[in-house]
């Protein structure tokens, strides 16, 4: 029986979403081929068909990792909702839901420049999604708003890293992540509106 080239694509972007969720959940090394197209309801004989190595895939799977975040992390409605969506329990209890930088960032350090080019693109926009909230609707985008940006990512994307390694009942996790959070708010509070 002839596959359709839409049989196909889709078959394509079901491996891609499903390898997006996995690595996020697993780790690029922490899942097998055969057992990432057996998730996606494929055989293995299939994967070489479609990608030229896992590495081939895993690129393909980061733009798709950072599509798949919640609507309150890629259309986040102000800043505030942002922080408080992303420092939270739910976040830190989801790695294959949540967002792919505080997931996958130290997995991608170790990765081909190719893997470490998507990481790079996803990571700006989100850098971009921050600097529109912080600054005003008629305001250009400024090195002062990036650099808040940037300030404000790597100090969530940290407390969600922390919180993952402490146990889920642990004082320290819930107080971690509240001190962050409150943390966070107020630097973004205290610099806004930037112009």
């Amino acid at each position: 029986m002839r596959v359709t080239a839409e049989q196909s694509r889709k078959t394509q972007e079901q491996i891609v979403d499903t390898a997006a969720r996995l690595f996020m959940e697993k780790g690029f090394d922490g899942i097998s081929v055969t057992d990432l197209m057996k998730t996606s309801g494929f055989t293995h004989g299939g994967f070489y068909n479609r990608f030229k190595s896992k590495n081939d895939l895993a690129a393909q799977a980061i733009p798709q990792a950072f599509k798949r975040r919640p609507s309150s992390m890629s259309r986040p409605r102000s800043i505030a909702a942002f922080i408080k969506a992303y420092i939270s329990t739910l976040h830190a209890n989801r790695t294959d839901a949540g967002c792919p930088v505080a997931a996958l960032g130290s997995d991608a350090a170790r990765q081909d420049d190719a893997i470490k080019r998507e990481f790079e693109i996803g990571l700006e926009g989100m850098i971009s999604s921050i600097e529109t909230l912080l600054v005003s609707e008629e305001k250009a985008h400024s090195d002062e708003a990036r650099a808040l940006a940037i300030n404000l990512i790597a100090k969530m994307v940290g407390a969600i890293v922390m919180a993952r390694a402490l146990p889920g009942n642990s004082d320290l996790r819930a107080q971690l992540l509240s001190i962050l959070r409150e943390g966070v708010e107020k630097e973004a509070k205290s610099a806004q509106p930037l112009s």
